[in-house]
């Protein structure tokens, strides 16, 4: 009969960062994103390691869905036949696995709650544990009644479980306490770090569980990285010690890619790893010495699941302060993997895939030199000009950066052989749906070129008369009309500092309405 554990997935940090209310720093942040939970996994057990039991016994057994009938079982709990036990214990959990809240709580009228927590203490046979816990896990699915699960007595218990020699038991117990991760959230991660839960999943994930338990330990890892909070370095110092495991379970599962049950672990594995690097550059330095950064950028061109959880991981390691991070991925060849899903991938990875050469594009000179060598530029402007909405505003956050950091030759180079100062003036143009925050985007972008030439001469500054050829003088000169505040004063910043503000000969400026959102 098939059962299915409930777990809980990652809950929502919350949306994206705002770009549109840091339009004035280096786009080098974080990545927040909403998860989509994981999926709970619907299979049958393998219990034949776990003991030596005839599984006739459970053929046929009835889900109990009465109040008498869950007394029943309570009773049969209670009892010195091992079978009777077993089979009880068999019932209720079936019955939890619907996630019904009518059920559950029968399950506590019943009293069957402490029995369940007593029997994963103190019970001799390794199958009443388990299914012990399987009940806890699912009644740990709901956040009605996590709390009832933790007045009960359940979390020593299930530190105790965790410890369990018996892997199938372990691997259950931590299931269950991250459930309860997902519930408590405040404290709770950081207890669950101080009762051993490292050491315990890393000898889990080395010794080679299936995918079903691998996907169980990956899970609860992320999990209790999500909810760590940053002042918490010495909890998520000791987490880290985990990332070794999970490289090495990368690199297993590696072998089998394309099997979409190998990309399911894949994916919650990266997952995993992208929460325990979105936290500062010791949480990045962490990821970067495991030595997995090589295995993730080979993931950049894997089935699109796999792939977007890599790239994740790439924004984060690119997004820290420290600029050695950023060199690790571009010696792995990060760059034409990036660029490569820039081109052709589809639209949410391609975001993903953006977000992280803006980053790059927000470091050093070098690092530029090495996307120039790459071939990311044209791609990007290629983007500006011809992808959706959402896809072109992440290009334009990514040519600001380049434009801050870039030298004097590399935008040159920019501008002559693959058209910037044009393609910035073009962005200029009214056109429906841009919004502000767009529009102070480009115009600090111009204003980065022309600072970086460091004279107002046009003989000397070639980017003005560029500026000129291309109307981006006589748009910049409407923009400093604009009823909308932030554009207008950078629009008049541009044109006071470089000496473009006169308005006298201004020439065929598009008629039309900007609109602003």
């Amino acid at each position: 009969m098939a059962d299915r554990n409930v777990r809980k997935g990652f809950d929502a940090v919350g949306g994206r960062k705002n770009r549109e209310n840091d339009i004035n720093t280096l786009r080098k942040q974080k990545r927040e994103e909403t998860f989509v939970a994981v999926a709970c996994i619907s299979a049958e057990q393998d219990f034949s390691a776990v003991e030596d039991i005839d599984e006739s016994i459970f053929a046929n057994l009835p889900r109990p869905d009465t109040d008498d009938e869950f007394f029943e079982c309570a009773t049969r709990l209670q009892s010195d036949d091992h079978t009777a036990q077993l089979q009880a214990a068999f019932q209720v959990r079936l019955a939890a696995s619907l996630s019904r809240a009518v059920i559950f709580d029968a399950i506590l009228r019943a009293g069957i709650l402490p029995i369940a927590v007593n029997l994963l203490d103190t019970a001799p046979s390794p199958r009443l544990r388990l299914e012990s816990a399987w009940l806890l896990t699912n009644l740990c699915s709901s956040d009605d009644y996590s709390g009832q699960v933790v007045g009960a007595g359940a979390v020593p218990v299930l530190f105790r479980a965790m410890d369990s020699s018996d892997d199938a038991v372990a691997t259950q117990a931590i299931w269950c306490l991250g459930n309860l991760v997902c519930d408590l959230k405040a404290g709770f991660a950081e207890s669950i770090i101080a009762n051993g839960f490292v050491p315990r999943a890393v000898s889990l994930l080395d010794a080679n569980p299936s995918l079903k338990s691998s996907r169980t330990l990956t899970w609860a890892v992320g999990c209790i990285a999500q909810q760590l909070p940053p002042e918490s370095r010495a909890a998520r110092d000791q987490l880290h010690e985990t990332l070794p495991a999970l490289g090495r379970l990368i690199g297993r599962l590696d072998h089998t890619l394309g099997d979409p049950e190998v990309n399911n672990a894949l994916s919650d594995v990266l997952r995993a790893v992208g929460f325990c690097c979105a936290g500062d550059d010791a949480d990045i330095a962490a990821v970067c010495r495991s030595g997995m950064i090589p295995f993730v950028v080979t993931m950049v061109s894997a089935p699109r699941s796999v792939a977007a959880e890599a790239i994740r991981i790439l924004g984060n390691v690119t997004s820290a302060d420290d600029d050695s991070f950023v060199d690790l991925v571009i010696s792995a060849r990060g760059l034409p993997a990036l660029a490569q899903v820039v081109s052709t991938g589809p639209d949410p990875i391609v975001r993903e895939a953006l977000w992280a050469l803006s980053n790059v594009a927000a470091g050093t000179q070098s690092q530029l030199t090495a996307a120039l060598a790459e071939g990311v530029l044209p791609v990007v402007t290629r983007l500006v000009e011809q992808g959706s909405h959402a896809i072109r505003r992440e290009a334009v956050f990514f040519i600001r950066n380049f434009t801050m950091n870039a030298s004097l030759s590399q935008l040159t180079t920019a501008a002559s052989d693959h058209g910037l100062i044009r393609l910035l003036c073009d962005c200029l143009a009214p056109s429906p749906g841009r919004s502000s925050a767009w529009y102070v985007v480009v115009l600090e972008s111009i204003r980065n070129i022309l600072t970086a030439c460091g004279s107002l001469d046009p003989s000397v500054n070639p980017f003005i008369d560029l500026l000129h050829m291309y109307k981006g003088v006589d748009r910049i000169s409407l923009l400093a009309s604009n009823p909308k505040a932030s554009i207008r004063i950078e629009a008049e910043r541009l044109l006071q500092e470089f000496g473009l503000d006169d308005r006298d000969e201004m020439v065929d400026v598009e008629e039309g309405r900007l609109s602003f959102v």
